[in-house]
């Protein structure tokens, strides 16, 4: 909330209004005082039957402090500035032909600002297109020569192909037979290397079949030993779960507990004295309990179901690793049968071997030698043919090389006039010159029929989107500040919202304020305007979620704070220690709890100790009594007419709320 200013005059004005409120309080004050010996004392209207003097109450409102945020907003006055300007230069010198703003005027992005004088720019156009004209004629005569070289290029390497095509079919030819005299002897030395593997293998098998057998029986022990050990592992992880949920159990009935001294209690542990809620004497007592390896009650969950998991996991794997037994005890089996087995295998091997070899030699000797000189022949013929055929297709390809060279250079020329037909196209184009954004005109440097030269700045633009708003603040609310925090700006009855994007903390050295800029959130083209001044409102000071009570249920004495809290129908002053205050809500730092029933109505009777209610029961006491006798309504009428005649006079509830302000403004004035 924003803070209001005091001006001199109303000052005085609320001073002479205490000063009214303050005497009928003391008017009212005397009478209360005065009462014993006047219609309120002994054997008056105020008397029972048996003499008792009745007692009285304050009816009061009350409630519970509330936990929110609060802030307090401050207004400041901005200037609206550029953060840069659009200098638009003169790209072609010439005479100007036409200057269609001025300064002050508002522009667009688009629209033309001037022109210049563009005969010599359209001669020299004429000349780059008539250039470029030539150079594409220079292109198709040299692709003509290139098109008569492709095609004595062609008939060659068709030539060429013919004759690869030979050298491969006798390749070809050629790799079968010695592919097929490769195959015969490799199967002949497989047959060789079978027969010798297969004689290694069978006496090896023997072995391994009794090394595997010992293995097995080894294995089964193995298995038998693990099977233990996951059985204990399991039964171990389960205490330690059951432990965890026990802690867990302690930590629920911690967390239940009325007071911290309750909670201390139930942990049956030291617990460190900065442990100042149920809630951190039961977070401390896990992490007491599972060695600092968990701090809060998510942490213990974790920890249980991980022991759980891992307990579910042991179990598991001993089951799975328990239906392995049968089969360790095949595998012995099989490795004795497989023993027996290589015997006989290894007679049947050097038979085998015997005769291959004896094959494998006879082939060596005669069938190879023949097959190899036949193929050496025939690709030597296919060989000939094809290096003929390649001498005429290099001498081929020459000639296209030399007629794409020609291509090449008259294609560079039709760039090169392409590129003057561009720059004579850009050099028209210079004479037309358009706004590049949108904004305002601040400068103009040119006039129609006077020469403009090449280079110089003919128009100055301040952009409508490039402003920004610059204000002062000191050096208290500076440190307050933050980049990207939220303003409102208001100029002319409308508000725009922006962002705080610069603050440097440099000190201005004239004024001793601290610059701060701020950036407009969308577009604000055309709405406001360099130069003028702006109102800037942000939060300098603020807090999340704190206590907070009304501003109006405070009082002050010696620039203390404090308040009346009901406590059993009775008014307790409490002392607070109070933080951020706006015009609706203070901050309470200290002196009360979520609970306390603050009293937040004002009365001149209200002290420490002074019997109180809710108004509600009042309420229901007035509808309760419809009828009441002539001589109490007598007395009524009998004191309303008395304190008529003190001057006491009855107030509104909004005046008396009036009255109560202006009080509390005057209770901290008078403390200092």
């Amino acid at each position: 909330m924003r803070r209001k200013v005091i001006t001199g005059n109303s000052k005085r004005h609320r001073v002479s209004r205490f000063t009214t409120f303050a005497c009928v309080t003391m008017v009212s004050s005397g009478l209360i005082l005065g009462g014993c010996g006047g219609p309120a004392g002994p054997g008056g209207a105020a008397a029972g039957e048996d003499g008792a003097e009745k007692e009285t109450f304050i009816y009061v409102e009350a409630q519970t402090p509330s936990v929110e945020s609060i802030k307090l907003d401050g207004d400041f006055i901005g200037s609206v500035e550029s953060e840069d300007a659009i200098t638009v230069m003169v790209k072609i010198g010439g005479d100007v032909t036409g200057a269609f703003f001025e300064e002050g005027q508002r522009v667009n992005a688009g629209d033309l600002l001037f022109t210049i004088d563009d005969t010599s720019a359209q001669i020299g156009m004429a000349q780059a297109q008539a250039s470029l004209e030539s150079a594409s004629a220079s292109v198709a005569s040299a692709s003509a020569s290139v098109n008569s070289a492709n095609a004595s290029a062609a008939s060659a390497e068709a030539n060429v192909v013919l004759q690869q095509l030979n050298l491969l079919y006798t390749q070809e030819q050629i790799k079968q037979s010695l592919g097929q005299v490769e195959t015969n002897q490799m199967q002949l030395e497989n047959a060789v290397a079978s027969a010798k593997y297969a004689l290694k293998a069978a006496q090896e098998n023997e072995a391994l079949a009794a090394e595997q057998f010992g293995l097995a029986r080894d294995a089964y022990e193995d298995l038998e030993d693990n099977l233990d050990d996951l059985k204990d592992n399991a039964d171990h992880m389960s205490k330690y779960a059951k432990q965890l949920e026990r802690v867990k159990k302690r930590y629920d009935e911690i967390k239940s507990a009325q007071t911290v001294t309750d909670a201390v209690a139930m942990t049956g542990i030291s617990v460190p004295g900065d442990r100042d809620s149920v809630q951190k004497v039961a977070d401390y007592y896990i992490y007491s309990m599972t060695g600092s390896a968990a701090g809060s009650e998510y942490d213990l969950g974790v920890m249980i179901s991980t022991a759980k998991s891992q307990e579910e996991t042991m179990r598991s794997s001993r089951s799975s690793l328990d239906g392995n037994k049968d089969q360790m005890r095949l595998s012995q089996f099989q490795a004795a049968i497989g023993k027996e087995t290589a015997k006989n295998n290894v007679y049947s091997a050097e038979d085998g071997l015997r005769l291959a070899q004896k094959m494998l030699e006879d082939y060596e000797l005669y069938t190879k030698a023949v097959v190899i000189a036949g193929a050496n022949y025939q690709l030597a013929g296919s060989n000939v043919g094809l290096i003929s055929a390649q001498a005429s297709q290099t001498q081929a390809q020459s000639g296209v090389t030399q007629a794409q060279a020609g291509v090449k250079q008259a294609q560079a020329g039709v760039k090169q006039a392409q590129a003057g037909v561009e720059a004579a196209q850009l050099q028209l184009d210079y004479t037309k010159v358009s706004s590049p954004v949108s904004g305002v005109v601040t400068q103009k440097n040119i006039t129609v029929n006077n020469m403009a030269a090449q280079g110089s700045p003919a128009y100055v633009i301040t952009p409508d989107d490039a402003v920004c708003i610059t204000f002062y603040v000191s050096e208290k609310v500076m440190t307050e500040l933050t980049e990207g925090q939220e303003v409102r700006v208001e100029r002319n009855g409308t508000e725009y919202m922006g962002h705080i994007s610069e603050n440097a903390g440099v000190a201005d050295a004239a004024s001793g304020l601290f610059k701060v800029k701020a950036q407009l959130d969308g577009s604000v083209s055309g709405k406001l305007i360099t130069g003028t001044s702006v109102k800037v409102t942000l939060a300098t000071q603020k807090a999340d979620q704190v206590m907070t009570i009304p501003v109006d249920s405070v009082y002050y004495e010696n620039q203390k704070a404090y308040v009346y809290c009901m406590q059993g129908g009775k008014a307790v002053r409490t002392e607070i220690e109070t933080g951020i205050t706006n015009n609706e809500r203070v901050e309470v730092k200290t002196g009360l709890t979520k609970e306390s029933q603050v009293i937040t109505t004002w009365a001149s009777q209200l002290k420490d100790g002074s019997n109180v209610k809710e108004k509600s029961e009042k309420d229901s006491m007035e509808q309760g009594a419809g009828s009441t006798d002539n001589g109490k309504k007598q007395s009524e009428s009998t004191q309303a007419k008395e304190s008529e005649e003190a001057g006491i006079t009855e107030i509104s509830d909004t005046k008396r709320l009036d009255l109560e302000m202006q009080a509390r403004i005057m209770q901290p004035e008078a403390a200092q």
